[in-house]
């Protein structure tokens, strides 16, 4: 198995254009927006076949320096969570395929995980490649959807196919009741975010309005967890031209 530093990790949005986004944010550099950890990786692909509006939804990252820990934890603090379902991780020592049957002969030619001894979770994408393999791989590839030890991740894009095998515990599974930043928020705001924040970070129409100045405020200063104790935000000024949420938002980061 990969070591940090060695794996290649695939990040799968809800639409292309926050695909778009995330790849711009890396390829504009640490100095501009403070959204990944140092050192995160090597390079940043959007992977298509695309559009500007219609695609994949996929972002790959190379030679990522973090391991699953760390990348985890860093992920877990990011507003990044809302907007991206999977995390496929790949392993660059594994080469890629350019069609479904060359993948299942390299799989079948692997052999399962731990021999016979392991239980199979797929993480496939797109979905027919999922359903190709369950309907080909042998028997002796045991498949479960909740009781397995590892899980087999493929990503097809740009004409090829790239696959891993990845511990259990590797999978990301985003919470359905992801809860918003402030349980016990006054307002909901949904209008449209204003003409700085689409400066900074593009539409972003369908979020809640808290968590547009929370990714505005993690785009400019990073991970806001120790924002009190660092003194980053000393004090918040509501000039009326806010949602109210985002006075709430700002009054709990101030002192």
């Amino acid at each position: 198995m990969a070591e940090a530093g060695s794996w290649d990790v695939v990040f799968h949005g809800s639409h292309q254009s926050q695909a778009y986004r995330l790849a711009r944010m890396f390829q504009r550099g640490p100095t501009e927006w403070k959204v990944f950890p140092p050192d995160f990786a090597t390079a940043c692909t959007e992977l298509g076949p695309r559009t500007d509006h219609k695609g994949p939804n996929l972002v790959l990252f190379e030679n990522v320096g973090l391991d699953q820990g760390a990348l985890m934890e860093w992920f877990s603090k990011s507003f990044l969570r809302r907007h991206f379902t999977r995390i496929y991780w790949l392993d660059p020592r594994v080469p890629a395929v350019s069609s479904r049957e060359e993948l299942l002969s390299a799989i079948i030619a692997h052999g399962p995980p731990e021999g016979d001894g392991g239980v199979l979770r797929l993480l496939c994408t797109p979905k027919p490649v999922q359903q190709y393999l369950q309907d080909h791989l042998p028997l002796n590839f045991e498949l479960h959807p909740v009781n397995y030890t590892h899980v087999l991740s493929v990503v097809e894009a740009d004409g090829w196919l790239r696959w891993s095998y990845m511990p259990a515990q590797w999978l990301y599974k985003q919470r359905p009741d992801e809860p918003s930043f402030l349980t016990d928020a006054v307002a909901h705001a949904v209008n449209k975010v204003d003409e700085a924040l689409q400066l900074v970070y593009g539409d972003l129409s369908h979020s809640k309005a808290v968590n547009k100045v929370d990714e505005a405020l993690q785009l400019v200063y990073g991970d806001l967890t120790h924002s009190k104790s660092s003194g980053a935000f000393k004090c918040a000024i509501d000039l009326g031209a806010a949602p109210g949420a985002w006075t709430m938002y700002l009054a709990a980061l101030s002192e």
